[in-house]
C-alpha cells in the first residue's frame, strides 16, 4: 500500500466515497492504518467486522479481523470494552484471544484489578478447553509479575 499523506480533507472524502462504495471499507481501512490514521482505521474495521453482509477479498476470517481491531484499538479512544465483549459473544468458541486482548488492555492502562475482573470473568464464561488454558496461562502469567 502506497503511504501518503492524508489530511482531514482528504479523510472526509474517503468517508463520503465509502457511502457510495462501501465494498471498499477494507481497503480504505488499509489506507488509513498505513498512513497512520488510526481512529478512522479503527472505525471502518468495526464496520467491517459488525456488519452481517460483509467478506474479506483478501480471504480474512472476521475473527481475524476482530483480533486485528482489537489490537488496533487497545490504545486508542473508542470504547474498547464494548467492542471486545461484543466479539466475545459473537465469537463463543474462539473467545480467549478477545478476553486476553481486553484485559491487556486493562493492564496498560494501569488498572490492574480490573484486568484481574476480566479474567475471572472469563475463566467463568469461556466455553472450550482451549479458550480456558489461553486465558489461564495469561492470567497465570500477569499474577507472577
Amino acid at each position: 500500500m502506497k503511504k501518503f499523506n492524508i489530511n482531514e480533507q482528504g479523510v472526509r472524502i474517503f468517508r463520503r466515497y465509502l457511502k457510495f462504495a462501501p465494498g471498499r471499507n477494507q481497503r480504505i481501512h488499509r489506507l488509513f492504518y498505513f498512513n497512520k490514521k488510526l481512529d478512522e482505521a479503527a472505525l471502518k474495521l468495526a464496520y467491517i467486522v459488525n456488519s452481517n453482509d460483509f467478506t474479506s477479498k483478501r480471504g480474512r476470517s472476521k475473527h481475524q479481523l476482530l483480533n486485528e481491531l482489537c489490537n488496533l484499538i487497545v490504545n486508542k479512544s473508542i470504547d474498547v470494552d464494548a467492542v471486545i465483549r461484543r466479539g466475545v459473544y459473537k465469537f463463543t468458541n474462539q473467545a480467549g484471544s478477545l478476553w486476553n486482548c481486553l484485559a491487556d488492555y486493562y493492564i496498560r492502562s494501569g488498572l490492574f484489578e480490573k484486568a484481574r475482573d476480566i479474567y475471572e470473568e472469563a475463566i467463568q464464561t469461556v466455553t472450550c478447553v482451549k479458550d480456558f488454558m489461553e486465558v489461564f496461562d495469561t492470567y497465570a502469567q500477569f499474577e507472577e509479575l
